[in-house]
């Protein structure tokens, strides 16, 4: 059993510590108040069973799942919750509005020195860790994860990414919409429509809610699929470590 520190809880950081969980101690470190919140991935899947795979028989109702064209849409920020639920029955360690300042390699191990909540202790020691806190949104200012210390047993994935505008407006209001990137209609009666970052659009009924993210892009915008495809990639990576 290793012990594996995640900086950053964007959803390829939420599945690998779902992925890893069930034979490490993983512990996730993140500035944000919630897991996961707010979502910069797609509501979709190729793969109609990848839901259940991943939540087994935890209640999906609040997903609003809708199959359409093969494919699956739901409701992002509810999976990530469903996810922290999950991880978290299964005992991993979250510290929530912390922040890494800085990492040191000490004799086997990567100590992590942190701020943020005084409840937090200000450092940890890993096996490994994974920083993905590029790939977050920061909830506290302006401050960020920063990393001074390089390490063969510190792993910081690169994912190429996009800027994209999301909103969530009604369905009925989509027909007028015409430049979005891709629409992801829901059992709600709501859709998600992506616009590449400038080409927006404004529906008859305003949006009900909207974002700016940095998508994890890769000649496509990718997906539920891609992402899991990624979380595993890295998991493989640190159980050959």
């Amino acid at each position: 059993m290793k012990s594996i520190g995640i900086i950053g809880s964007n959803l390829v950081g939420l599945l690998c510590a779902d992925i890893l969980s069930s034979n490490n101690q993983i512990t996730i470190i993140d500035s944000e108040l919630e897991l996961g919140f707010p979502a910069s991935f797609p509501g979709t899947s190729n793969d109609l069973d990848i839901l259940e795979n991943i939540l087994h028989n935890q209640d999906q109702h609040n997903l609003f799942k809708l199959i359409k064209n093969s494919t699956i849409n739901f409701r992002t920020e509810w999976l990530c919750k469903l996810i922290t639920h999950k991880i978290a029955k299964n005992g991993v360690i979250v510290y929530n509005r912390t922040r890494v300042i800085e990492s040191k390699e000490k004799e086997e191990n990567i100590v992590i020195y942190t701020s943020g909540s005084d409840i937090n202790p200000h450092h940890l020691q890993f096996d490994i860790v994974i920083d993905l806190s590029e790939y977050s949104l920061v909830s506290l200012g302006d401050l960020k994860h920063e990393n001074y210390q390089s390490s063969s047993k510190l792993i910081k994935p690169k994912l190429p990414v996009k800027d994209f505008f999301v909103g969530i407006c009604l369905i009925r209001d989509l027909p007028e919409l015409k430049e979005y990137y891709i629409a992801l209609e829901r059992q709600d009666n709501l859709v998600e429509v992506w616009y590449v970052e400038g080409n927006e659009q404004f529906p008859n009924n305003g949006w009900i809610e909207s974002k700016h993210v940095s998508a994890y892009y890769d000649n496509k915008l990718m997906v539920l699929d891609d992402y899991y495809d990624k979380a595993v990639e890295l998991a493989e990576l640190v159980m050959n470590l």
